[in-house]
């Protein structure tokens, strides 16, 4: 049975039967006996059984817990990522162009937000791509009315009649210098069909426009161009200062005090901003005027009574060019009509 079994003592033994069983004894000495001890034996198999179903009934319970709790993780995982996966698909889309994409999404979570957030912002990129197609249009379309006024055709007529009779007066030289200004004129004013020219350029077709004025009516017209050197190189929205200086040019011999009208153009840098000034002697504006012109060039108003085309239409194309922060403003200064252009200076490329 065991040494301490034999020896008295108290113990667990674990002993096979001839039929090879295992079973467990449980013996403890008895008192006040020699040697006596009580033993009690029991099957190891039965004795271990409810064990045994109850480990195996934990194992499978445990094993399907595990697998409902995988099938649910699984299951929360797609929920998050195929709403993820499509906005992904959705943003690769638009990233390649196409704007006609909606996420579809109906729940308030993170994901919802994200969704609407990305809704948001291609409605809005929409949106912005229909202004900029609008302003673009609008652009185009003041400048080709722009260009189309650079060919008005009294303008044009006038010129040549004044070619005509410097030819008949045999002065020859002065009708070869007015038709160089007169193809100076158009070839900057087309300019291969650039927005932007360096103000060199935009100062050589003023200066053009001026000289063929000047040579049809003499001294009843007078000019002054003041300019920075320095600032020649930098680029300018094309054809922005003849519609000023016509427009300065008709107030000026509206002027009924003087018989002269006189014209001075200025350029000037203010910090970062390019600031052209171009005044008249012509007719006096009053304050309501001013205040009525300077309103509706502020506020983009078509042209009529209060603002002729040539005023709006520069400061249209000023402000889509650049921002509403630039463009004109008309006020009096000493008896002077006084046109302000603002500009940002932006360095022109080499």
């Amino acid at each position: 049975m065991g040494k301490e079994m034999l020896r008295g003592e108290e113990g667990i033994q674990t002993i096979k039967t001839p039929d090879d069983e295992k079973r467990v004894v449980i013996h403890s000495p008895i008192p006040n006996t020699d040697g006596w001890s009580l033993g009690i034996d029991f099957s190891k198999s039965e004795m271990t059984k409810d064990t045994d179903q109850l480990i195996l009934t934990i194992i499978v319970f445990g094993g399907i817990i595990i697998a409902v709790l995988i099938i649910i993780s699984l299951a929360l995982s797609s929920s998050i990522a195929n709403p993820i996966i499509h906005l992904q698909q959705l943003m690769k889309k638009a990233e390649q162009g196409d704007l006609d994409v909606t996420f579809n999404y109906n729940n308030k979570d993170e994901i919802g937000q994200l969704g609407a957030g990305f809704n948001n912002m291609i409605q809005k990129i929409k949106t912005l791509i229909n202004l900029l197609d609008k302003e673009h249009h609008q652009k185009r379309k003041n400048e080709l009315k722009v260009l189309q006024s650079q060919i008005k055709p009294h303008f044009l007529y006038n010129t040549l009649d004044t070619i005509r009779w410097s030819i008949l007066e045999d002065n020859s030289q002065e009708a070869v210098e007015l038709l160089e200004e007169l193809g100076t004129f158009y070839r900057i004013g087309l300019n291969s069909g650039d927005e932007y020219i360096t103000i060199e350029k935009e100062l050589d077709h003023i200066e053009s426009y001026l000289r063929l004025q000047k040579a049809r009516y003499e001294d009843m017209l007078n000019y002054q161009v003041k300019y920075d050197e320095n600032l020649t190189d930098n680029k300018i929205l094309k054809l922005i200062l003849q519609p000023i200086v016509e427009n300065a040019i008709l107030h000026g011999f509206k002027n009924q005090d003087y018989s002269t009208c006189e014209i001075i153009l200025e350029l000037i840098r203010e910090n970062n901003e390019l600031v052209t000034i171009i005044k008249n002697n012509g007719s006096r504006l009053s304050f309501d005027e001013l205040k009525r012109i300077n309103h509706a060039l502020k506020t983009n108003e078509k042209p009529g009574e209060n603002i002729g085309f040539g005023l709006y239409s520069t400061n249209m194309r000023i402000q889509l060019a650049y921002g509403t922060s630039y463009g004109l403003n008309i006020d009096v200064e000493n008896g002077w009509t006084k046109v302000t252009i603002r500009f940002p200076l932006v360095k022109g490329e080499d």
